[in-house]
């Protein structure tokens, strides 16, 4: 058998009115009293949680609420920020002088040669020749088969964004509008202790693999 659900004081109170007003004359005037009385405490109980309720509900929406704005302002605050800013400030820098160093000695030495008497595109003159900018390609010097010609600092960053965007994962287009890149991808070079590692680990699994042949014959 089931359990009997338990009238709450307002149903208790709603049930002694409809008795009342059916002609029930054995409802008193105490008895409807207490039960007015418990169906106002009822209530006020009632309306008390729902108070308490939405104050918990406020409290937690302001920790959540303050909570996001924490972790907004640890995502933003990073005390390496400025000096990777004074890093790339000082690579372009360094990558611009460098640029204009080159230009200027390209300059002054591709007219010393003609000074000279070197002949663009002739036979090499102490296994040094020259050559007019061309197929997509600018004034060169050639210096015993090494390839010298100018190179724009710009071209230069580009290529370092560029791949730095693709060790991230991003594509060219990442940084528009602020930065168009026309720029190829150049693979990372490695350290001498780099490509130790690297050779050191191909070694071991060479060996891995020699034992593991043996062990299956």
């Amino acid at each position: 058998m089931g359990t009997a659900k338990m009238k709450t004081a307002t149903e208790t109170l709603d049930d002694l009115k409809a008795r009342i007003l059916s002609g029930d004359e054995t409802v008193t005037a105490e008895e409807l009293g207490h039960a007015t009385q418990a169906a106002d405490h009822e209530k006020l109980r009632e309306q008390a949680a729902e108070i308490l309720a939405a104050e918990q509900a406020a409290t937690d929406q302001l920790a959540r609420i303050r909570g996001i704005g924490a972790n907004l302002i640890a995502a933003y605050e990073d005390d390496q920020e400025q000096a990777d800013f004074n890093a790339l400030r000082d690579a372009v820098a360094n990558i611009v002088r460098r640029s204009e160093r080159r230009k200027d000695a390209f300059n002054k030495a591709y007219g010393a040669l003609a000074r000279e008497g070197v002949p663009i595109g002739g036979e090499p003159t102490a296994g040094i020749s020259r050559r007019e900018a061309g197929m997509g390609l600018g004034d060169r010097i050639i210096v015993n088969d090494q390839v010298i010609t100018y190179s724009a600092p710009g071209a230069t960053c580009a290529d370092a964004i560029a791949s730095a965007l693709g060790d991230t994962g991003k594509s060219n287009g990442f940084l528009a509008p602020n930065i168009t890149l026309v720029a190829k991808r150049r693979p990372r070079q490695e350290s001498p202790e780099q490509a130790q590692r690297r050779e050191q680990m191909r070694l071991d699994m060479l060996t891995r693999m020699r034992e593991q042949e043996s062990v299956s014959r």
